[in-house]
C-alpha cells in the first residue's frame, strides 16, 4: 500500500476542502473549527530537530523524546549514508547525494558549504515558494560565514551560530540579521529551544503553516578556534555536569570494542586500542549534554500543545551521523561500521502510526521528500530520496533496501580523490571499495557486530559480485528511481562444506 502524496494528495486536499466548507452553513458548525481542519488535513506545520553525532544507544538516555516522540510516532531504521556533519546537512537540505549536491567533506576543495552547489535551492525556499513560514537555529553547514554568505533564500528567520559553533557557551549567531554574542552563562541548547519556542508561540497566532529547524549542536566533542581538533568531550549544562552517574558507555560490552584482531581491516583503520576510562569519560558527557536537548523536545511539544498546533505539526526526530566509542578501536564517524552509519529517526504527526517501530530503512536523504510530500510542496531539483510517508505504511519487504553509503576525502589537490570509500547497505550486508582498491564485506545477519571481514572468503564470492555489480548501478545514480531501486534478494553465501 502505497500513501498519496505530491498532486494527488493535494487533490484530496481540496476535495475535503470542499465537503467542510459546505458544513459552514449547517447548524452548530463554527467557520473557525471547519478553518482548523481544514488545515490540520492539508498544511501541517513541520519541525525538524537535529542533533549532531548521536548514536542509536544514546537515545535510551533520552526518557522525555522517547515519551513524546517514539511512543506517539513512527521509529524507522535510521541511516546516515554518508556520515559526516557537512555533508549530512547538505543531504537534509537538498534530498540528494554528495555526487549530486557537490558536498563532499567538511572541508577543502569540494567540502564545506562553499561546494554546495546551487545554495539557494533547499527545501527553505521549496517550502517558503509554497506559502510556510521559515526557521531556522543552531549549527548549519561547516564553512557557512555570516560575513561571506549571508542568509540564503527560504529563510525567514535565520539564526545560525557564525562563532563558537563548538563552544556550547561561548558563541554567537545570526540573529536575524544582527550578530549576537552569547552572554556569560548561557547555554546553546537553551538558546536554540528558546528560538524555537518563541516562533512556535508567534507563527501559530497566524493561518500560514511554518516550517522550523531546531539543530543542536550536541552530543559533538568541544573543538579549538580552527576547529581541526575535536577532541575535548562536550560539555553539559550546569544541572545536568553530574547526571547518569551509573551510566555505563554501552560500546565497552561489544565484542568489537577495541577489537582484538583487525589485520582483516583496511590499514587506515588498523589503530591502536582506546583507553577505556577516556571512553567512558566521552559517553558520560555525550549523554549529559543530550540531556539539554531532552528537555527541548519536551518544551517544543509543550509548546505545540499550548498553541493548539500539536496535532497539526509534524515532528521529526534525527541527527547527521552516529558515533564510534571504542568499536573496531575507533573513536568518531565517517566509517561503514553500523555505529557510524546509524542515527535515529523518529517521526510523530498526523498520519504517522502513534508507537511503531517500521522495520524498513529510512534514510536522512529521505527527510526533505518526506517534509515536501507532507507540505504539498515541489523541489527544485531532482531528489534521490523518497519519503517516509509511504515507507512507514508498506511491509517489511518494501522493496528498495540497497542504499549507496560513501565518505569523501579532503580534496587539497586537483589530483586528490574525492572520495575516501563507497559502497553498499542492505538489511544484510554492507560492502565497500575504500580509494585504496580494499574491500570490506560484512555479513551483519551471522557477524552483527562486523568483526569478520569476508570478503576474500570463497563462501562469499557470489555475494560480493551481486553487490559490487549493484554498486555499479547505484555510484552515479539522479532521482529516486535510479537511486532506490528494487534489486530483489542478494543471494546468501554458500554453505559450509
Amino acid at each position: 500500500m502505497r500513501r498519496l502524496v505530491g498532486p494527488a494528495r493535494l487533490g484530496l486536499g481540496l476535495l475535503l476542502i470542499a465537503i467542510l466548507g459546505s458544513l459552514v452553513a449547517a447548524p452548530g458548525v463554527k467557520t473557525a473549527s471547519v478553518a482548523a481542519e481544514i488545515r490540520l488535513q492539508s498544511r501541517p506545520n513541520i519541525v525538524l530537530i537535529s542533533t549532531d553525532d548521536q548514536t542509536i544507544t544514546d537515545m535510551r538516555w533520552m526518557t522525555k523524546t522517547n515519551e513524546l516522540l517514539a511512543a506517539n510516532g513512527v521509529t524507522f531504521e535510521g541511516v546516515s549514508p554518508h556520515p559526516l556533519c557537512c555533508p549530512a546537512r547538505a543531504e537534509i537540505l537538498t534530498g540528494q547525494y554528495a555526487h549530486n549536491n557537490g558536498v563532499y567533506f567538511n572541508k577543502g576543495r569540494t567540502g564545506g558549504y562553499q561546494a554546495l552547489k546551487d545554495p539557494n535551492n533547499t527545501i527553505a525556499a521549496w517550502l517558503q515558494a509554497a506559502g510556510y513560514r521559515t526557521g531556522f537555529s543552531g549549527k548549519f553547514l561547516n564553512g557557512y560565514s555570516w560575513s561571506a554568505n549571508g542568509r540564503p533564500d527560504g529563510w525567514d528567520y535565520w539564526d545560525p551560530t557564525i562563532e563558537g559553533t563548538y563552544s556550547y557557551f561561548d558563541y554567537t549567531t545570526a540573529n536575524d540579521g544582527a550578530p549576537r554574542k552569547a552572554p556569560p552563562g548561557e547555554y546553546i541548547t537553551d538558546h536554540v529551544a528558546q528560538m524555537t519556542i518563541d516562533h512556535i508561540a508567534s507563527w501559530s497566532a497566524q493561518s500560514t503553516p511554518f516550517f522550523f529547524w531546531s539543530s543542536y549542536v550536541a552530543p559533538h566533542a568541544r573543538c579549538n578556534e580552527s576547529q581541526e581538533n575535536c577532541q575535548s568531550p562536550p560539555t553539559p549544562a550546569r544541572q545536568y555536569a553530574e547526571a547518569f552517574p551509573g551510566a555505563v558507555n554501552p560500546a565497552m560490552a561489544k565484542p568489537s570494542f577495541n577489537e582484538k584482531n583487525v589485520s582483516d581491516k583496511p590499514k587506515k583503520l588498523r589503530v591502536r586500542k582506546q583507553d577505556p576510562e577516556r571512553m567512558q569519560r566521552l559517553f558520560h558527557q555525550r549523554i549529559r549534554a543530550l540531556a539539554s536537548v531532552d528537555d527541548a523536545v519536551a518544551s517544543t511539544v509543550s509548546a505545540l500543545a499550548d498553541a493548539g498546533q500539536l496535532d497539526n505539526t509534524i515532528i521529526i526526530f534525527t541527527s547527521d551521523n552516529g558515533f564510534l566509542l571504542g568499536e573496531h578501536r575507533l573513536r568518531g564517524k565517517k566509517r561503514a561500521f553500523e555505529e557510524s552509519l546509524r542515527v535515529p529517526l523518529i517521526i510523530r504527526g498526523p498520519g504517522f502510526r502513534a508507537g511503531r517501530t517500521n522495520p524498513n530503512t529510512g534514510s536522512i536523504l529521505d527527510i526533505a521528500p518526506t517534509i515536501l510530500a507532507e507540505a504539498n510542496a515541489a523541489a527544485g531539483r531532482l531528489l534521490d530520496g523518497e519519503s517516509l510517508t509511504e515507507l512507514q505504511l508498506a511491509g517489511a519487504e518494501a522493496g528498495g533496501e540497497t542504499r549507496l553509503i560513501q565518505s569523501g576525502a579532503r580534496v587539497r589537490r586537483a589530483h586528490d580523490h574525492r572520495w575516501d570509500w563507497r559502497g553498499l547497505r542492505d538489511h544484510r550486508y554492507t560492502w565497500l571499495r575504500w580509494s585504496s582498491g580494499f574491500i570490506e564485506l560484512y555479513d551483519r545477519a551471522v557477524d552483527p557486530y562486523e568483526l569478520n571481514n569476508v570478503a576474500s572468503n570463497p563462501r562469499y564470492r557470489q555475494v560480493s559480485r551481486v553487490l559490487r555489480t549493484r554498486f555499479h548501478a547505484l555510484g552515479k545514480c539522479a532521482g529516486t528511481a535510479e537511486c532506490y531501486r528494487d534489486f530483489g534478494p542478494v543471494p546468501n553465501p554458500l554453505p559450509h562444506r
